[in-house]
This record gives structure tokens, C-alpha cells and sequence, in this order.
């Protein structure tokens, strides 16, 4: 782990400083010792400010950590994705994680297997 402090800088619609933005996915387990729902995962965006790609893998790191150590139901499975945001600034609408796989499955097939499995705890797409 590093010494290096996370960043505590508040998010704002403000032009990239010397230190570009990159977002982090966490994924987390959630344990619930005696509960039916013992496989439960989270994944977590963190938006983190660092100079290289090194440095913003040590600060997710160290949110996986004590984001972990925070809740003693959680274990941190140690997996991130890094995202270098490329946007001029932190506004509505900036891209802040993209993820390209390659895979013969169909679009509905593709969506049930990594998306939509039945088993997320998420808001459901309002449709018109």
C-alpha cells in the first residue's frame, strides 16, 4: 500500500489541472454469514485525481481498503478496472468508465449473461 494521501478535493465542472481524472471499478463481496444470500457482489465507480496511472492504481487501492475495512460485511476481492477520463473537465455527460469486450453472443444473450442476470439489486431503465 502506499503513503500517498487520497485525494479529498471536492468534484466540480472545473478544467483538468496538472493531474488528470481516472475512475476506478471496485468489486467487493458482500458476506452475510447465515443468510440465503451468500454470493452478493458490489461494484463501485470511484472517481480518483493522480498524475499517472501508477499513482490512481495506489488510491484505488487504498479506497478498496478502507472502503472494505469501513463495512465488516464487505471483503475486497482485490479486483479494479482503472479508466483514464480523456473529457477536458468533470461535467454532465462526461464518460467517466468504458469497458470494449468481444463476444459472439447476441445483444439480448450478451445483456443476460453480464448485465442482467435477474439476481442485481438495481432501479430498473423507466420505459416510455
Amino acid at each position: 500500500m502506499s503513503s500517498e494521501p487520497m485525494s479529498s478535493e471536492p468534484m466540480s465542472s472545473e478544467p483538468m489541472s496538472s493531474e488528470p481524472w481516472y475512475t476506478a471499478k471496485l468489486v467487493f463481496r458482500h458476506l452475510h454469514p447465515g443468510s440465503s444470500c451468500t454470493r452478493a457482489f458490489e461494484e463501485r465507480v470511484v472517481l480518483i485525481r493522480a498524475d499517472s496511472e501508477d499513482v490512481a492504481m495506489r488510491r484505488a487501492e487504498q479506497h478498496a481498503a478502507a472502503y472494505a475495512n469501513d463495512h465488516a460485511d464487505l471483503e475486497d476481492t482485490r479486483f479494479i478496472q482503472l479508466f483514464h477520463v480523456f473529457d477536458d473537465s468533470i461535467d454532465d455527460g462526461v464518460e467517466v468508465f468504458s469497458l470494449n469486450r468481444e463476444s459472439a453472443l447476441s445483444t439480448d444473450d450478451y445483456l443476460d449473461a453480464f448485465y442482467d442476470t435477474g439476481d442485481e439489486f438495481t432501479r430498473q431503465q423507466v420505459e416510455d
